[in-house]
């Protein structure tokens, strides 16, 4: 008997070690810098997960990842490919340079417009992130009428959380001759806390003195797949009764049904995709709600 009890410590000894190296963790750094990337989101090539790196760059897989391609993506950085070949990499990722055109802020009263209003009740749907992170954004048309009121001042975005304090990313990005998005405007995080339950948050562009681009612009929302935005949900497939666990990500995004067909752009595995025609519910498109202020 204390035979078979030391040969089975010994197995144990030997199979948790190989249970712990089947898995894989890393940490993303700025290359020039050294410092931890906190918040950069990782997709792995053609498979249907991700993660995202937490406040000091770490980031883990419960998968064994070796051979596999890691596409990594942080704002104020170039994207980066990576093909794994140990257990705990460590991924650096170049840092871009920005130029951002200033303009002119003068006080006294000043006039505004708001783009895209929206009512809280005209919600349809939510967006929600699971296995792996993504943006998605909403394009905003330049109009030669913006001229009166020029600088991009606030946003009101519609969002739901079951945690308390969720946290995402907003980016503005340009747009390209195609009108794909493109370049960051912002060169940093402007990470947004979410209060628990539906949200009209508020969220102030004053400080950042963003003119409306000619091309356009985007405004883009992205998942951060960190444990304080992990929630679990109960639910069972239609025409079963297996009830199937799932961790959710806080918070999700409210959209509205769009008769005019806006574009629809959604980022995944490392690159943009015109969800234009996918995102439809009873042969209506949808778009982000997300609602517009501008100031001269």
């Amino acid at each position: 008997m204390k035979m078979k009890m030391k040969q089975l410590v010994l197995l144990l000894f030997f199979f948790f070690p190989a249970i712990i190296l089947a898995q894989t963790s890393g940490i993303v750094v700025d290359k020039k810098s050294g410092k931890p990337i906190a918040y950069a989101n990782i997709w792995v090539e053609n498979q249907n997960i991700g993660t995202t790196s937490d406040e000091k760059g770490q980031f883990s897989f419960k998968e064994c990842l070796i051979g596999k391609k890691l596409i990594v993506t942080a704002i104020g950085y170039e994207s980066q490919q990576t093909t794994i070949d140990q257990y705990r990499p460590t991924i650096e990722l170049i840092p871009k340079i920005y130029l951002i055109e200033e303009i002119a802020v003068h006080p006294g009263k000043h006039k505004e417009r708001i783009l895209e209003a929206f009512h809280k009740f005209n919600i349809h749907n939510y967006l929600a992130s699971s296995t792996q992170p993504w943006i998605v954004a909403k394009y905003f048309k330049y109009s030669p009428d913006y001229e009166r009121t020029p600088c991009i001042k606030s946003l009101r975005i519609l969002a739901k959380s079951e945690v308390v304090s969720a946290i995402f990313n907003l980016r503005l990005l340009s747009a390209n001759e195609k009108g794909e998005p493109s370049e960051d405007i912002l060169k940093e995080n402007l990470l947004v806390k979410t209060k628990k339950g539906k949200v009209k948050l508020p969220i102030d562009l004053t400080k950042y003195q963003i003119l409306f681009p000619k091309n356009g612009f985007f405004v883009a929302l992205e998942s951060l797949l960190v444990e304080s935005n992990g929630h679990e949900i109960v639910y069972t497939m239609e025409g079963s009764n297996k009830k199937i666990r799932e961790i959710r990500y806080d918070p999700y995004f409210g959209t509205l049904f769009d008769d005019a067909n806006t574009t629809f752009w959604w980022f995944r595995d490392g690159k943009w995709l015109n969800e234009g025609q996918l995102l439809k519910i009873n042969g209506k498109s949808e778009k982000l709600a997300i609602e517009l202020t501008l100031t001269d």
